[in-house]
């Protein structure tokens, strides 16, 4: 089995998967991709958090959505 036959069975195995299917993370090692398909067509992306890439993109997301929040708050409370 090459490794996009791999990935393609990995992705399929439902134990791979937690939470609701609309709204799943998804978690394979053996599965070669950082970002791979939602389990419902047409809903767009999800990551593969049993890549180490996985991870680093969801901490770096995580990070960049608390900096703007905390740059917001500074910014906002700066004016009055």
């Amino acid at each position: 089995m090459d490794q996009q036959q791999i990935d393609r069975v990995e992705w399929e195995n439902p134990r791979n998967w937690t939470g609701p299917i609309w709204l799943g993370a998804y978690c394979s090692k053996n599965d070669s991709r950082t970002w791979v398909p939602q389990r419902l067509t047409g809903m767009g992306w999800t990551l593969n958090l049993g890549r180490k890439a996985g991870v680093l993109w969801l901490l770096g997301i995580l990070g960049g959505i608390c900096l703007l929040a905390i740059l917001g708050t500074l910014l906002g409370n700066s004016g009055g």
